[in-house]
This record gives structure tokens, sequence and C-alpha cells, in this order.
């Protein structure tokens, strides 16, 4: 889930990088670049370790719900911006949210199975001959 919340914090240093009013020349001359730079290595260093600590369906559900909850949150509470009020835009982004819900959900109890056709063969060097000359694995 630090994968998550540093790639979320990352979108938010990214629009402090863009919607800088001082140009190009003045990039490489504000915090928020390097900034950048350091919360965007950590997000990858931490989401890799995620993927490697167990299935891909066990992760990326919780990294990418990280990721929006904290955009958001940054956005309102950094950046000032306004979610829309009308009684519409409400109830479609609750149907919205439920739906990403719902599909995290049943991501994240997803087990990583394989059909029997399917099933990928033990590699070459950990197949042994026997003393009948057939592989043992």
């Amino acid at each position: 889930m630090a994968g998550g919340v540093a790639y979320g914090m990352t979108a938010a240093l990214i629009k402090q990088v863009v919607t800088f009013a001082g140009g190009l020349a003045a990039v490489p001359l504000r915090w928020p670049t390097y900034a950048l730079i350091v919360v965007g290595a950590a997000a990858i260093a931490l989401s890799q370790t995620a993927y490697q600590a167990g299935p891909i369906a066990s992760s990326l559900p919780h990294l990418t719900m990280a990721e929006l909850l904290t955009g958001i949150s940054l956005g309102v509470i950094v950046f000032h911006e306004n979610l829309t009020h009308t009684p519409l835009a409400l109830a479609t982004e609750g149907l919205c949210l439920l739906g990403v819900g719902v599909a995290v959900l049943a991501l994240a109890r997803m087990q990583n199975t394989r059909p029997a056709a399917l099933a990928i063969p033990a590699p070459l060097a950990l197949v042994s001959v026997g003393d009948r000359g057939e592989p043992e694995v």
C-alpha cells in the first residue's frame, strides 16, 4: 500500500512541477522537481517489492486504491480542488466508486490458479535423471 501512496504523492508533485508559472528554465531550480524524482523512485521500488511479494492479484488492487485515494485527498486538501456536488454527479461518482470497489475486491480474492493443461513445466536445470534413466523432478 505504501507504493500506492507514493504514486499518489507523485501525481501531486507532477501537478506542482507542471503548473508552475516560471517556465521551463525554472523547473530545475524548484524543490518539487527533486521531490518528484525521490518520491517517484521510491514509488517504483515499493511497488516492485509488492509485486514480488506474491501474486499480482493480491498487490495490484491495494496499490491502485491507495494511489486513487491519496491523489484525490491531496488534490482536495493541498490544491483546494472541488468535487462536483450536483446530485447527478454525486450519483455517478458513487456508482463508479462502488464499481471500482467491487472490482478491486474481486481481484483481491482471485486465486492464482492455472488449468493443468497450461501448467508451466519445471525448468530443465531442476530435472535430474534417476537410476533407470527417467527424469525426476
